[in-house]
């Protein structure tokens, strides 16, 4: 069970080197890569890379002219590339849900059900926090689980471009 995950925990060893690497070439290279899914005659290289798949399928779907569409708009087995709920902000819930950070058991239920992954929780350092918006700083507290964890403040936050009014955060929450 959970008890026993935690005789599994090693400590893996970061070289010090990685925290100066210039990613901005290769994240660059990365972007502009076509998605491919699967192996050898299973591979379908003509998957779209995500800002294309929005232009062309996403957003005509979401303009409710997906009718109108060509099947061969659409890839064999419905696939859709990773990255394209970044070009899906919709902002389509009436009530977005308000966390009460004063009776916030920290316990993340509400992240994990959410289906939009609208409701985020995070970890901040107090450096961290001096760069936030007033807003998040206020709805900051401290971070319980001790241990490593009594240097963080928690927040959970919700994106209000991602929510779809769908409350099961709400009806988890303990």
């Amino acid at each position: 069970g959970v008890d026993a995950s935690i005789e599994g925990i090693v400590q893996v060893d970061i070289p010090a080197a990685w925290a100066s690497l210039d990613l901005g070439s290769e994240a660059t290279d990365a972007q502009k890569q076509k998605v491919a899914y699967g192996k050898g005659p299973r591979m379908f290289p003509e998957v779209q890379d995500a800002e294309q798949f929005a232009k062309q399928v996403q957003s005509p779907c979401n303009n409710l002219d997906g009718n109108a569409l060509p099947v061969s708009a659409f890839v064999p087995g419905g696939r859709v590339p990773c990255g394209t709920s970044q070009y899906e902000k919709r902002g389509i819930a009436i009530n977005v849900p308000k966390v009460d950070m004063d009776k916030c058991t920290q316990c993340n239920k509400c992240s994990l059900i959410c289906p939009h992954a609208a409701v985020r929780p995070f970890l901040a350092t107090g450096q961290e926090l001096a760069k936030a918006p007033a807003a998040f700083k206020d709805g900051s507290r401290s971070a319980i689980g001790g241990g490593v964890l009594d240097n963080y403040q928690y927040r959970i936050q919700v994106s209000p471009w991602d929510c779809t009014g769908c409350e099961l955060c709400v009806r988890i929450c303990p």
